[in-house]
């Protein structure tokens, strides 16, 4: 979790918006899961997508 905390940090002032162009190219199913994991979790859907995002680089090599 640390990891996504770093993420958030270095936001830009327009994450805002950036994230919901990002969202809207999402399938409509996907955005609802996520709306509801989000949720039932208590976390930020930003922190959940930036895990996934960086679990992923891992498991392909990405981050070396």
């Amino acid at each position: 979790m640390a990891a996504t905390r770093g993420v958030r940090a270095g936001v830009s002032v327009n994450a805002r918006s950036e994230w919901v162009a990002f969202t809207a190219k999402l399938p409509q199913a996907l955005k609802k899961k996520l709306k509801i994991a989000a949720a039932e979790c208590d976390r930020k859907q930003q922190e959940i997508v930036a895990q996934a995002v960086e679990k992923w680089m891992n498991e392909n090599g990405f981050n070396k």
